[in-house]
């Protein structure tokens, strides 16, 4: 989406691959499950995965924080560079964020160990977008030493996740089947984001539901176009301001954003 000059977008999300890329963007078409109101967003991509997604995140979006009300960095706790607790990298990050022209507009989720952790939230909801059996998936994991002990998140998340979907009966027969952009997409778009129910091992950092609301306190609650579970769309008061915009009283009043089309443009200095 082309940035105008005068207009700000809600949120701009800072990933550190096209998978990440895929999964945010599914999430966030999801609002009512997310607990928020429809809002505008970005989407942007670091050319060098989580390490760099760490180290130049505040330099990256240091050039845009004029254009948006907030900010989030999202990138894998595996793979950054860091030998830090996830807590401490989130902080890092927040803190340089804070001093790079964001304040407490910008937040950081660091996914523990990576993005697959978040798919294996609610197991039954993974299994039956992969057309498995709950149970019969599990054992197939167990099988293999991937699910110990009973209950908790696979030890290697992204293993899992490529065994359970090599091995999913509706793909059986159709060839050899492979972790994508694609396919990260099409599961965000329909696994329940209600929370996790098996936290016992890996942590998604706040990437589903709730969590995603709450990664830091008081944000995004905070956001201009915070919708309270009280409150339906066409009650919301609408600032002066956005009203005379007609785009975003189309958001406001029909409760279907557009969605991005094109990538964002930097702005010339």
């Amino acid at each position: 989406m082309i940035a105008v000059v005068g207009e700000r977008e809600d949120l701009v999300v800072l990933v550190a691959d096209t998978d990440a890329m895929r999964t945010i963007e599914a999430m966030l078409a999801r609002p009512t499950e997310l607990g928020i109101r429809p809002i505008r967003y970005t989407v942007r991509k670091e050319s060098g995965h989580d390490a760099a997604c760490r180290i130049r995140a505040a330099d990256n979006l240091r050039e845009v924080h004029h254009l948006f009300h907030h900010a989030l960095v999202v990138f894998d706790h595996h793979g950054c560079s860091s030998s830090a607790p996830r807590e401490r990298v989130q902080e890092e990050v927040t803190a340089r964020l804070r001093i790079n022209g964001w304040g407490d507009r910008a937040r950081t989720i660091v996914i523990e160990p990576e993005l697959e952790a978040w798919a294996w939230g609610d197991t039954a909801g993974l299994a039956g977008a992969l057309g498995w059996d709950e149970r019969s998936l599990v054992e197939s994991l167990a099988k293999r030493g991937l699910r110990e002990p009973p209950g908790s998140k696979p030890a290697d998340p992204k293993k899992a996740l490529e065994i359970a979907v090599r091995g999913a009966p509706h793909r059986r027969g159709r060839g050899r089947k492979k972790l994508s952009p694609r396919l990260y997409q099409e599961l965000a778009a329909v696994i329940p984001m209600t929370g996790c129910r098996t936290r016992r091992s890996g942590n998604c950092g706040g990437l589903c539901g709730p969590g995603f609301r709450h990664a830091s306190p008081g944000w995004p609650e905070a956001m201009p176009l915070r919708l309270r579970k009280s409150q339906t769309l066409r009650q919301t008061p609408v600032p002066c301001c956005i009203s005379r915009d007609p785009l975003r009283r189309e958001i406001l009043e029909s409760g279907e954003p557009r969605r991005p089309s094109r990538p964002f443009h930097r702005l010339p200095p």
